[in-house]
C-alpha cells in the first residue's frame, strides 16, 4: 500500500484528493492546522500541521516518516492592491504557498527518491494568467510553478515523477485575506475584482476533477511537468500562446475591473 501525504486536507481540493485516494486503497495522511475528526472517521490519518510554522512542518515529517507520494496542496489566497498590502503579509503568503512546499519536499524527498515516487504540487492557473489585485497570490504560485519545473528536471534521472497541476476556477470555500482600506485609491477596483472572482468560484466545477486527475496520474510511469484543469483552462493557454501579451492583459483587465 503506497503512503500519501496530502497537505491542507480539511476542505476543498485537499479533502477531495484525500477522500479519492483513500477510496482507491492508498494509505492517506492529511494535514490541517486544526484537528479534523471527520478525516479520522472516514478512515484517513490526520496529522496537525501549520504551514506558516517551520517547526510544525518538521514535526509533521517526524510523525509520518518516509512516504511514496507528496501532494502539496495547502495554500492561502490574498486580494487587494499591491500598494495597500503590508510587506509582512506578502512574506506570510510566500511562507504558505512556496516555502512550506519547499520545506516539505526537501524533508520527504530522500524517501520519495528511494521509492521512485511522486511529488504533485497544486498551483493555480492565475500563475499563467496573472490577475489584477491578486499580485501576491499570483507571484507565490508562479514561484511554485517554476520551482516544480526545475525540480522535475533534477529528479528525472532518479525516476521520481514531479508535476504541478494548475486548476482554473474550482468551487472551494477558501477565503482570501482581503485588504480594502477605505482611504485607498484602489478599494473600489479591488473589491470589484474580488466579487467577480468569487462569482466565478461559486459557479465553477467541483474539486473532484482535480482528485480524479491525480488518481489517474498516480497510475502512470511518466507524467508531464504541467497540467491545467477546469473549465476552459487549456483553451485559455492555447490563446495565450497566440495572442500578444498586451491584448491578454487588456482582456483580463476588462474581466476583473
Amino acid at each position: 500500500m503506497r503512503k500519501v501525504l496530502v497537505t491542507g486536507a480539511s476542505r476543498g481540493i485537499g479533502l477531495a484528493i484525500a477522500r479519492k485516494l483513500h477510496k482507491e486503497g492508498y494509505d492517506v495522511y492529511g494535514t490541517s492546522r486544526h484537528r479534523q475528526q471527520k478525516l479520522e472517521e472516514e478512515g484517513l490519518k490526520f496529522v496537525q500541521m501549520d504551514a506558516f510554522d517551520t517547526e510544525s512542518i518538521a514535526h509533521c515529517f517526524s510523525r509520518i516518516g518516509d512516504i511514496d507520494i507528496l501532494i502539496n496542496n495547502a495554500g492561502q489566497s490574498q486580494v487587494g492592491a499591491s500598494e495597500d498590502i503590508p510587506d509582512a503579509k506578502y512574506r506570510q503568503l510566500f511562507d504558505v504557498n512556496f516555502f512550506a512546499p519547499l520545506q516539505l519536499t526537501k524533508l520527504f524527498l530522500p524517501g520519495i527518491r528511494q521509492n521512485k515516487g511522486y511529488i504533485i504540487n497544486i498551483g493555480s492557473l492565475a500563475a499563467s494568467f496573472n490577475l489584477p489585485f491578486y499580485s501576491g497570490y499570483v507571484a507565490s504560485k508562479a514561484s511554485l510553478q517554476t520551482y516544480t519545473n526545475s525540480l522535475s528536471m533534477e529528479l528525472n534521472a532518479f525516476g521520481v515523477k514531479v508535476t504541478i497541476i494548475e486548476p482554473n476556477d474550482i468551487a472551494t470555500t477558501i477565503e482570501p485575506d482581503a485588504y480594502f482600506p477605505e482611504e485607498s485609491s484602489y478599494t473600489k477596483q479591488s473589491q470589484t475584482a474580488y466579487k467577480k472572482m468569487k462569482g466565478n468560484v461559486k459557479s465553477a466545477e467541483s474539486a473532484t476533477i482535480v482528485a480524479d486527475l491525480i488518481a489517474k496520474l498516480l497510475k502512470k510511469d511518466k507524467v508531464k511537468p504541467y497540467y491545467a484543469i477546469g473549465g476552459s483552462a487549456n483553451l485559455l493557454l492555447a490563446l495565450k500562446r497566440i495572442l500578444p501579451k498586451s491584448l491578454v492583459n487588456r482582456i483580463i483587465i476588462n474581466m476583473y475591473t
